[in-house]
């Protein structure tokens, strides 16, 4: 499950902590219906220090709505079941997929023209850093196995594990790839995978899908990711990106596009660093930006 750009037309210590034990059996996203007393508690240290750094941070949806704040916009779509298909967060988005193609086309919602360019760049950045290990790596919304296919296979990674939610997209993965490589495959979403990845990686890749994640979702994800990383290892992440300090929300999708600022602060919650980053650079001007952080 790959977002792709063809919608962009149209801590402190204290939060250190609070996001490390917030990552052993953490619930799928912030709904109190679901929540126990103390990991409700838990995952609000994340989300008040969240809100409190993107305080200047804006946004709309493409219904027309307007947010003052995240905040704002969290509290009208975290209601009722998140993963219900017809109005949960998380359902709407498996729903639009399943609908989608299983093919590259399909995986980049009708433009394919951008994935030489992306898959080049990507190998590029993985490449630029000598000490990476290429033992085993994990692709996070992985689709049909595009980035697997035409990057951890050629850059010659020994294992190759999938984490994508759309049964018909990961049977054609299955069948695209190498089955010496392939390893894992588990039919979830990313943030139920919190607590229950079996391995540690040399790249964890995670494009195109964040735009999915609840922001808490996101900040517990990070954090999963750095405990699995082997020694020089990164969480290789790429994204469509807006530059003012605003949000939009595509109902279509169910998915939120950030900006710089939102990004950082979900960083800085999920206590990783950025060690490299860089925009795609052979891009169409008429897309919202791409942009690639390497964290550790």
């Amino acid at each position: 499950m790959e977002k792709r750009s063809s919608h962009a037309c149209s801590i402190t210590m204290f939060t250190t902590v609070c996001t490390a034990s917030l990552c052993t059996g953490l619930p799928k996203v912030f709904d109190h219906k679901r929540f126990d007393v103390s990991c409700r508690t838990k995952l609000l240290c994340v989300f008040g220090f969240l809100q409190s750094k993107m305080s200047e941070v804006t946004g709309s949806d493409s219904l027309g709505a307007k947010y003052k704040t995240v905040d704002d916009m969290w509290k009208k779509e975290l209601t009722g079941d998140v993963d219900d298909k017809s109005t949960g967060w998380y359902g709407k988005a498996i729903a639009y997929w399943e609908k989608q193609e299983t093919t590259v086309n399909g995986v980049l919602g009708g433009m394919e023209h951008v994935h030489p360019a992306d898959v080049k760049e990507t190998k590029e950045v993985l490449c630029s850093f000598d000490k990476l290990g290429r033992k085993r790596a994990l692709d996070c919304g992985a689709g049909i196995g595009r980035i697997a296919k035409n990057v951890f296979e050629t850059l010659g990674f020994e294992k190759i594990d999938l984490v994508e939610p759309i049964e018909a997209m990961m049977a054609q993965a299955k069948k695209d790839l190498n089955p010496e490589t392939l390893g894992e495959m588990y039919v979830t979403s990313m943030q139920k995978m919190i607590g229950k990845l079996e391995h540690n990686y040399d790249v964890i890749l995670i494009q195109w899908v964040a735009i999915y994640f609840t922001d808490d979702d996101f900040a517990a994800i990070l954090a999963e990711c750095k405990k699995h990383l082997n020694l020089n290892g990164i969480v290789f992440f790429k994204e469509n990106m807006v530059k003012d300090n605003v949000f939009l929300v595509d109902k279509d999708d169910s998915s939120l596009t950030r900006c710089e600022k939102h990004y950082r602060a979900i960083f800085e919650a999920g206590g990783v660093t950025v060690i490299k980053e860089g925009f795609q650079k052979e891009w169409p001007k008429d897309l919202y930006p791409v942009k690639y952080w390497c964290l550790q």
